[in-house]
């Protein structure tokens, strides 16, 4: 039954974290030119065409566009999904580990929740600041890379769980 239900959290919550991930990569876009993450709508950031819903489905619309603007045909960088996935991935995990532990010991679930999505968002928008500075700094030939800000983010997380294993005991 823990099991269960902790696999059914997972799940749930690594799609809410796809969505996060999705969020995630308008603030480390916009932030940076000055841009509301609120006010606007998401464009490509080669034509200027405003995206539809179908464009903003995280990873599947990437997936299914071909990695490649609708309008435009300019590639879509891969970073959008890799940031999506990995926060999916991040909540997935946590969720998992989180829910596991909290369901064997008794903890009322809207308290698990909480903690986990509090806990785990918090984590992701110290990502987004990774991110923004990772983006500041020159690469060699020119290519984003992704390795030291998710380096960062898994052993943050790690160490984490790790501090909310041993509360639990």
């Amino acid at each position: 039954m823990i099991i269960e239900l902790s696999a059914l959290l997972a799940i749930y919550f690594g799609l809410f974290g796809l969505l996060i991930g999705s969020f995630l990569n308008v603030c480390v876009y916009r932030i940076p030119r000055r841009e509301s993450v609120v006010v606007g709508r998401s464009h490509c950031p080669d034509c200027g065409h405003t995206l539809g819903p179908a464009d903003l489905v995280p990873v599947l619309s990437y997936l299914l566009l071909g990695r490649r603007c609708r309008y435009c045909h300019q590639p879509i960088s891969s970073r959008y999904a890799k940031v999506e996935l990995l926060t999916a991935f991040l909540f997935l995990v946590n969720s998992f580990v989180l829910g596991a532990l909290s369901l064997h010991r008794g903890f009322p679930v809207w308290l698990i929740l909480m903690i986990i999505f509090l806990d785990t968002l918090v984590l992701a928008f110290a990502w987004v600041k990774l991110l923004i500075a990772n983006d500041r700094r020159p690469h060699p030939g020119n290519q984003t890379s992704l390795v030291r800000p998710v380096t960062i983010l898994f052993v943050a997380d790690l160490i984490h769980l790790a501090l909310f294993w041993l509360i639990l005991g």
